[in-house]
């Protein structure tokens, strides 16, 4: 499960996403949080030799989360304009 949240005018939503959904999401998730546990041992580490901690690392993306990335976009395209009609 991949939990979101988004601002709002009236406050934040939050969003609660199943796994193998959205495969661009998931990838996304995954890779963000290994990410941010790697940067979080540097700063730990950089902090306790009185260093200048790292500054954010890089998020890889390649062709593949891409392609899933334009069929993400498709998909909400799709269901704003079927929510949109509903009203």
């Amino acid at each position: 499960m991949v939990s979101m949240t988004a601002g709002s005018p009236e406050g934040t939503l939050k969003y609660e996403i199943p796994e193998g959904l959205f495969p661009a999401l998931d990838y996304w998730a995954r890779t963000r949080t290994e990410l941010d546990d790697r940067q979080q041992e540097s700063q730990n580490a950089a902090l306790a030799a009185s260093m200048r901690p790292p500054g954010r690392p890089f998020f890889p993306v390649d062709d593949v989360f891409l392609r899933d990335l334009e069929a993400l976009k498709e998909q909400a395209r799709l269901a704003l304009l079927a929510r949109r009609d509903a009203y």
